[in-house]
């Protein structure tokens, strides 16, 4: 496991309130205190995300997209003016993009994310004909950057550790450790079994 994905996974555990697993009780006099695991734990900084949500996309709060038509834009470059019938089509098919793809939940988890870990990742994909915004747990997720242009992604490695269950030839049942692995880049995305 990387460093990066040793620090994110710190950092979510204090979000949540895990800090101290591992530690023993508190009830447990055989430890000097300062190395038991606290008596109660309240995973404030999840509260707070979560109150930072609700915020920004509770309920009435999230924001609506529109196109206005104005006749100046026309002034500045012609390619800029719209009509105000193509401007209610556009309106309308950004609304139905942002409905199949539940544009506001996933904004609002990639918020809550984003607070808990200190960053994300969405990657928009079409699933079974519709649109979605799939997060991936940042601490796996390894970025790549245009040499030429730092903000802007060139590809993304989704890598991690899992427990696989398998049977042996004399019929028992085993767990093995995997590697999960997946890049994404503009060309290709790439499963690796």
């Amino acid at each position: 496991v990387s460093p990066r994905a040793q620090r994110l996974d710190w950092l979510e555990r204090y979000a949540n309130g895990t800090q101290y697993e591992g530690r023993p009780s508190f009830w447990d006099d055989s430890v000097p205190l300062q190395e038991r695991a606290p008596c109660i734990v309240v995973p404030i900084p999840e509260r707070a995300a979560e109150s930072n949500v609700d915020l920004c996309f509770g309920e009435g709060r999230a924001p609506t997209f529109a196109i206005v038509a104005s006749e100046e834009d026309a002034v500045f470059d012609a390619r800029l003016g719209i009509s105000e019938d193509d401007a209610e089509t556009v309106t309308r098919f950004i609304g139905k993009v942002c409905d199949q793809a539940d544009l506001t939940m996933a904004a609002g988890d990639l918020l809550h994310w984003a607070q808990i870990h200190g960053t994300t990742c969405a990657i928009a994909c079409a699933k079974n004909g519709e649109l979605c915004v799939d997060r991936e747990d940042a601490k796996w997720v390894t970025p790549t950057f245009e040499p030429n242009d730092p903000d802007c992604v060139a590809s993304v490695e989704i890598r991690y550790p899992f427990l696989e269950d398998y049977t042996e030839d004399a019929g028992q049942l085993c767990k093995r450790c995997m590697l999960y692995r997946r890049v994404i880049d503009s060309e290709r995305d790439v499963c690796y079994h």
